[in-house]
């Protein structure tokens, strides 16, 4: 199998979509038609994908073991053997050079201390905070809304402290579904290189769904803020929101129950059909209650 297929393999690009998160705040904030701040975003969402696949090759590297005894992580480019650990630690620079690019041509310190800090967060998760749970899906999970506080921050936007809450809760519950896939598919094995026993999976479903419907409950109370009122036309049309994420919240574990989920949440939802519909239906309560 040709080198560059694995090289590109190991960055896991599948998973860049989540670094899309930068640009939630100026969406939120309704300032798409601000060309200087998409820019800027775009240059700091490019570095974040950059040292985030560092981080994956990291993750690789010290987690070769594990790795190799799990039925699908054992097949990554560096636990099957296909990329070698030389090949995999010459990475490592390489791409913290191309992250130093955009960030080069944006010239803010402030950004580049941001997209530095996600790095190191990503390293301390690697080296001490992996193994440990729960604290393991907290880090994750605050991880997600760091990618929202680099979006707020480099668009020179004021901190919403509903999205950032909202953000957390929805994210943790994502994560505790992963966990549970893994769990379940262990086969009543401890996961190797986790703090999660077999007999984890009744405490991750209750956390998970009540995460779940914590970030619905956040959603319902924004609405009814005077922010909203402020900033949406008709803000009536949101409160279809509610049902639709206590809809997507349900499916997402029922999924992952049934035994359906077989990936990252994040990338599953996005072919799955019944949480693209959910998102599209949002979308268009969203855009109704700005326009109508």
């Amino acid at each position: 199998e040709p080198v560059l297929r694995n090289v590109w393999r190991e960055l896991r690009p599948h998973h860049w979509i989540k670094n899309l998160l930068v640009f939630a705040p100026i969406v939120a904030a309704h300032e798409l038609g601000n060309g200087q701040k998409l820019i800027d975003l775009f240059l700091v969402f490019a570095a974040i994908c950059a040292v985030a696949s560092a981080g994956y090759v990291i993750n690789d590297l010290s987690d070769l073991e594990n790795d190799s005894l799990h039925p699908e992580k054992k097949t990554r480019p560096v636990a099957s053997g296909r990329l070698s650990i030389r090949a995999a630690v010459a990475m490592i620079p390489t791409l913290m050079g191309i992250a130093a690019l955009p960030l080069a041509i944006l010239q803010d310190a402030t950004s580049t201390a941001l997209v530095l800090g996600y790095f190191a967060l990503t390293v301390l998760y690697t080296q001490h905070i992996k193994s440990r749970a729960p604290l393991d899906v907290l880090f994750i999970a605050a991880l997600f809304v760091y990618r929202l506080v680099v979006g707020f921050v480099v668009a020179e936007l004021v901190f919403s402290t509903w999205l950032l809450i909202f953000g957390f809760f929805l994210f943790l519950s994502l994560i505790l579904a992963k966990r549970y896939v893994e769990v379940s598919s262990s086969q009543g094995h401890d996961v190797p290189g986790r703090g999660y026993k077999r007999d984890s999976q009744y405490v991750l479903v209750q956390s998970g769904v009540a995460s779940g419907f914590s970030a619905v409950v956040v959603f319902a109370n924004y609405i009814s803020s005077d922010v909203v009122l402020s900033m949406y036309q008709t803000p009536n049309y949101l409160l279809t929101g509610i049902p639709i994420l206590a809809y997507w919240v349900l499916h997402i574990w029922n999924s992952a129950i049934q035994g359906k989920m077989k990936s990252d949440p994040v990338t599953w939802a996005l072919a799955d059909p019944g949480s693209i519909l959910a998102l599209l239906f949002l979308a268009v309560a969203t855009i109704a209650a700005m326009s109508l």
